[in-house]
């Protein structure tokens, strides 16, 4: 583990890759320096990469479109994005590839300044103001219905992201002819088919929202994220999260998995306390210990989460003290 403070917990990227190359050699000297010459480095690549788009200010190139001379509807709708393209990376710390053109941000930029307007929104309506509300509403109808019309005509693009959701929205109505079928969108677009997720089938027996399968859960979102980032600085750096990046996929071996979130248990077991409170009496331990019986309920959690049913009746019948072969 580093004790190096700039490896913060990013996402693997090909940019946080370039940095820890550029320190890996450096560890004894100081990093201020290095620092200050990556910074450098992507400025002036920023600066010349903005050059190369042929800048003009962004508000005027907005406005141009209605102020200015007529316009198609194209051209000005290409005047926008263009703008806002070129704002959002002259304002981000946004690293352009020198081979790339706006067109490349435009959904990024767009996706960026939305986020955050919805969630300014959301925040809003949660503190009681109606305006507020009555737009969340209708922009929700309408995002659903724009998003699934493009996802049965696009399902391909999309699966490397839906195979990894839990749920998907659709528009109910009193009225079926105004209603979508959850149905042909679990299908056309494979939803939390991913091997890298727990098992969503109609016909699993783990349920998400008692207490051991809220745990296991929200074990299994840390340990996945703790999979896909770099090393925390040194203060979080727990051994369960250094050991999460080379488990294998989840339901490839759930146990793994499992062995994982205990360390991340006994790290803190304060998480565990109601859990354990609903242990039998006779297998309570003293002094706040965990009992063992709380274990095998997360473990047989796990193993049906990932769907294996064998290992899943091995673990109940362990757990009553009948083990079968």
């Amino acid at each position: 583990m580093t004790s190096n403070p700039i490896e913060h917990a990013l996402p693997r990227t090909k940019h946080t890759a370039n940095l820890k190359r550029l320190l890996e050699p450096r560890r004894k000297r100081n990093t201020t320096a290095v620092i200050r010459r990556v910074v450098e480095q992507e400025l002036e690549q920023r600066r010349k990469w903005l050059e190369s788009q042929d800048p003009v200010d962004s508000l005027a190139d907005m406005l141009a479109g209605y102020l200015g001379p007529p316009q198609s509807e194209d051209d000005r709708w290409q005047s926008q994005l263009r703008a806002i393209s070129l704002r959002y990376i002259q304002e981000s710390f946004r690293v352009p590839d020198p081979e790339s053109t706006w067109r490349d941000y435009a959904a990024e930029a767009l996706s960026n300044g939305t986020d955050r307007y919805l969630r300014l929104l959301g925040e809003l309506a949660e503190r009681g103001d109606p305006q507020a509300l009555l737009s969340l509403a209708k922009l929700s109808i309408e995002l659903v219905e724009r998003t699934n019309r493009l996802a049965l005509l696009n399902g391909t693009r999309l699966r490397p992201f839906t195979t990894t959701c839990f749920h998907w929205p659709v528009l109910k109505s009193p009225h079926p002819g105004f209603a979508q079928s959850e149905n042909q969108f679990f299908q056309a677009l494979a939803i939390g088919s991913s091997p890298d997720l727990p098992i969503l089938d109609v016909c699993c027996k783990w349920k998400p929202d008692d207490e051991a399968g809220r745990l296991a859960l929200d074990a299994w979102r840390e340990i996945t994220f703790a999979r896909n980032h770099v090393p925390l600085v040194p203060q979080f750096g727990s051994r369960w999260r250094i050991e999460a990046r080379d488990l294998p996929r989840f339901r490839e071996d759930p146990l793994a998995w499992f062995r994982v979130a205990r360390e991340r248990w006994e790290a803190e077991p304060s998480m565990l306390t109601t859990l354990n409170k609903k242990v039998p009496r006779k297998k309570q331990r003293k002094d706040g210990e965990l009992s063992s019986h709380v274990f095998k309920m997360l473990r047989e959690k796990f193993l049906s989460m990932a769907g294996d049913i064998a290992e899943t009746a091995k673990a109940r019948a362990a757990s009553r003290g009948r083990c079968t072969n």
